[in-house]
């Protein structure tokens, strides 16, 4: 400040001086006080043109620490948050493990109980069926027994009556007999009494006639008799083939009662067939709920991971648009003086408008232009900044690491086997180099 007040004090004296001189009009003198004037006036040019670098200089270097440590603090940020979104990430997987353990155990337990529910009903409505077939079969059987039963019963008691009769007619049959042998020794009795000596042969004719009356009386009764035996031996035969008859329709029941019960075997053979389908099939069952509960499980994790994937891509993207939006409002600051920085991103900005960015890139900022790659990094202004010339051709990608750095046009094309600084593609952030077709001069990046 001593410097500048020297320099005003002698302007003034300068200027009063100056002022007399006008009052007297001498003008050889006021010639000379207007080229003092004016070397003061290009020493004060001259002095405020040093302060004017020392003042930049100053500034810039202020910039520089403040870019230093707002990189620090960027730095110290990224980290903090990258240990809060760790923390928080494990805090939520272990809860999500948590809610999917009790949600697991939650589930087994439906399903083991719809399972045994399903198993208590089909059982239930398998024995339901089994005992309405096994009560119907008995009923049949009983029902078909009692007829039977009736059936020969009757038939017996028919067949004792028959017997009964018959037995009255071969009693009746077997007197008659008797009468008839009777009436034959009395016959032969007569005859051996009779002696043709004693008696004479008109003695003999008249008894003779006398007898034959006798005789044919004698002789009707065993013919009686042989057709009473005919008629008992005829009535034998016929109840001896109804016993044969009836022998047979036992037999034929018994074998009825045989092939009910072979029936019944049967039956029970496929009773046992069928617990062991229902068996196989309880068994496919349950495999068939348990491959739907591992599908159900791994489906439910591949959503909760998508669910986590989209949770951390939006708080990704939000803490991106916080930490932009700070960095924009902190530059928006900083560019509103013509300091180096404005200077900068202002021909950045007009060489940008060529530039054309095909892949994303990983890289940190360099030294020379720090704040060109936060408008790279930064979504907003991206679209802003980068652009595609409507009257351009397309020459070749360069990496933009070399652009920034060497701060000109490329010396010579990257080799074939990639980017020297990248050797992996996805982190190299190519840009194309366009040139105006007319006047077909170069887009270079500003030097600064």
């Amino acid at each position: 400040m001593g410097t500048f007040d020297h320099v005003a004090r002698r302007y003034l004296v300068l200027q009063g001086v100056l002022l007399r001189a006008v009052e007297e009009d001498d003008k050889p003198a006021i010639m000379a006080l207007i080229q003092r004037t004016q070397t003061i006036c290009d020493d004060t040019i001259t002095l405020l043109s040093d302060k004017k670098e020392e003042f930049v200089r100053e500034q810039k270097e202020l910039l520089e620490e403040t870019q230093t440590k707002l990189n620090t603090e960027l730095e110290k940020a990224k980290e903090d948050h990258a240990n809060f979104k760790h923390q928080v990430e494990q805090q939520a997987n272990e809860k999500c493990e948590k809610l999917l353990d009790e949600k697991e155990k939650r589930m087994k337990e439906q399903n083991r109980q719809t399972i045994q529910d399903k198993k208590e009903k089909l059982d239930a409505q398998y024995e339901k069926r089994f005992t309405n077939r096994i009560t119907k079969k008995e009923a049949d059987l009983d029902t078909k027994y009692d007829g039977r039963k009736t059936e020969l019963e009757s038939e017996y008691a028919r067949r004792s009556e028959e017997l009964n009769k018959e037995k009255q007619d071969t009693i009746a049959t077997r007197d008659s007999l008797n009468k008839s042998i009777e009436a034959i020794k009395l016959l032969n009795d007569s005859l051996d009494t009779l002696s043709p000596q004693r008696l004479g042969q008109s003695g003999v004719v008249g008894t003779l006639l006398s007898r034959q009356s006798q005789e044919g009386d004698l002789t009707s009764a065993p013919h009686q008799a042989h057709d009473t035996a005919a008629s008992y031996f005829s009535q034998l035969d016929s109840a001896t083939q109804s016993l044969e008859e009836e022998r047979r329709r036992q037999e034929e029941t018994r074998a009825a009662l045989t092939s009910a019960d072979n029936t019944l075997t049967e039956l029970r053979g496929r009773i046992a067939g069928l617990e062991g389908e229902k068996a196989t099939l309880e068994a496919r069952l349950r495999t068939t709920e348990e491959q739907l509960q591992q599908q159900t499980t791994a489906l439910e994790e591949k959503i909760k991971e998508h669910e986590n994937d989209k949770e951390s891509l939006r708080v990704l993207r939000s803490a991106q648009r916080q930490d932009a939006r700070r960095k924009r409002a902190r530059y928006e600051a900083a560019d509103k003086g013509p300091t180096f920085w404005y200077r900068t991103m202002k021909d950045a900005s007009e060489a940008l408008d060529l530039f054309f960015v095909a892949k994303s890139c990983s890289m940190k900022a360099n030294e020379l232009v720090p704040r060109l790659w936060d408008v790279l990094d930064d979504g907003s202004l991206y679209k802003r900044l980068l652009g595609f010339h409507n009257n351009a051709q397309a020459s070749n990608w360069r990496c933009l690491r070399t652009l920034v750095t060497k701060g000109s046009f490329v010396e010579k094309p990257l080799p074939e086997t990639g980017c020297p600084h990248h050797p992996s593609e996805e982190k190299c952030l190519q840009v194309r180099i366009v040139e105006e077709e007319e006047g077909g001069r170069a887009m270079d990046f500003p030097k600064t």
